[in-house]
């Protein structure tokens, strides 16, 4: 059995990277300025960024694919040869795409009956997607099967973690997230915010700091159990703020054991919802 692979835009997966792996990215869609973008290879996320210092009302809306693109992404694995194709998606609590994944492999079903679809809902976001396919593909060169693959992939979830620093809370103000009195409270008490993804796959606050040595320490505490589990990956996800990524990544050399450290800026999958003010730590504790 030959097993292809499909991820979404939203894992922050860097580009060559995925054409290294031979996997398929479909796009999310981002909209703003009354335009619609699909966040491919040519989105200038450079540009993106720049408008939230030049717009201090900057607030881009993303959206789910359509069916239609994972089933293009389908159709040129099939293309290539593949005989099952095993899908990787950001949360379906946090977005649509998950479901525009499953109506295209029923579309997948009815036309190719030979070539099953399985889907994973990563219950989390940006680059954990990246460590569960990670995950997938060494299975699928020990040779299981995709079904199995997929089984052991939604299992694996639980083995990754997420944790989020924001050093203001405007962005979650204008996106409606949080109310303009804890917005005020929180910016005259100068909080900042502490977030996970927790294991329904939904955003949870979990605690505010005022000192972003203290909040990037507890991101890296609250991730690995109060430092009593260590990750064998982990990857650093910001939202255009590299002094701060930078930061996190000298405090996780410094109390962590080594490990697959890697850094990457997101595209707009957290920063459409953060604005550039926020820095993630993925941890993935691999396989029981």
């Amino acid at each position: 059995m030959t097993i292809g692979f499909v991820i979404d835009s939203a894992s922050d997966i860097p580009w060559e990277y995925a054409k290294e792996l031979g996997v398929q990215v479909v796009s999310l869609n981002i909209t703003f300025d009354d335009r619609t973008f699909k966040e491919d290879e040519q989105f200038d996320l450079e540009a993106y960024y720049a408008r939230f210092v030049s717009d201090r009302k900057f607030i881009p809306k993303t959206a789910q694919p359509s069916p239609q693109q994972f089933v293009k992404a389908y159709e040129a694995l099939i293309a290539e040869g593949k005989n099952a194709i095993v899908v990787v998606t950001i949360s379906s609590q946090l977005s649509g795409t998950y479901n525009s994944a499953r109506l295209a492999a029923n579309f997948i079903k009815s036309s190719h009956l030979d070539v099953p679809v399985y889907l994973v809902d990563s219950l989390n976001a940006s680059y954990s997607e990246v460590f569960i396919l990670e995950e997938g593909i060494n299975l699928a060169k020990q040779g299981l099967p995709a079904n199995e693959i997929a089984t052991r992939l939604q299992e694996y979830v639980s083995r990754v973690q997420t944790r989020l620093f924001l050093q203001s809370l405007k962005y979650l103000h204008l996106g409606g997230r949080i109310s303009i009195a804890k917005y005020l409270l929180g910016k005259f008490l100068k909080k900042m915010a502490l977030v996970k993804v927790n294991a329904e796959g939904r955003n949870e606050p979990y605690g505010t700091v005022r000192d972003t040595r203290k909040g990037l320490f507890a991101l890296i505490n609250d991730a690995t159990n109060n430092l009593k589990l260590f990750p064998r990956k982990a990857c650093i996800v910001h939202t255009g703020n590299e002094p701060l990524a930078t930061e996190l990544e000298q405090l996780i050399n410094e109390i962590l054991p080594p490990l697959d450290l890697r850094k990457v800026l997101s595209r707009t999958s957290i920063s459409a919802h953060t604005g550039p003010h926020g820095v993630a730590f993925i941890a993935d504790f691999g396989a029981k």
